[in-house]
């Protein structure tokens, strides 16, 4: 291979990198939302759907607690970084019947993270089945 036809056949390779780079900026920047909208209704979606449809832990969602209300619909309480709140599985979903701020999962031991959790057992304790 000449020298000229080396560097013709390494032309598009700055382009390929750039679109490459891109790609990889682009899927990390790119967030799933977690609620969706449906007749005026939030419901979970992408990773906080999948925390409360299953047991599996999860990194960035806590689940406080699993119960049944009054009517004996399956419920959880739950805790992300930017959302919290009592999700119950009715309506055709995960819908969100109480949302606040998230609070830090990474350290249970500030202030706000207790007291977030105390609203939220609060809420829960309003919600729950009478054993």
């Amino acid at each position: 291979m000449t020298s000229s036809s080396f560097r013709h056949a390494l032309r598009p390779l700055p382009l390929l990198m750039l679109i490459i780079l891109g790609v990889a900026l682009w899927s990390n920047w790119r967030t799933d939302p977690v609620v969706t909208e449906h007749e005026g209704l939030s419901f979970a979606s992408g990773e906080l759907l999948d925390a409360l449809s299953s047991s599996k832990s999860n990194l960035n969602i806590r689940i406080v607690e699993r119960f049944r209300d009054r009517d004996g619909v399956k419920c959880a309480g739950f805790v992300r970084d930017d959302l919290s709140g009592i999700a119950c599985d009715e309506r055709g979903g995960w819908h969100l019947r109480l949302q606040r701020d998230g609070t830090s999962i990474a350290t249970t031991d500030g202030e706000r993270a207790k007291e977030s959790d105390r609203a939220l057992a609060r809420a829960i304790s309003k919600m729950k089945r009478a054993p």
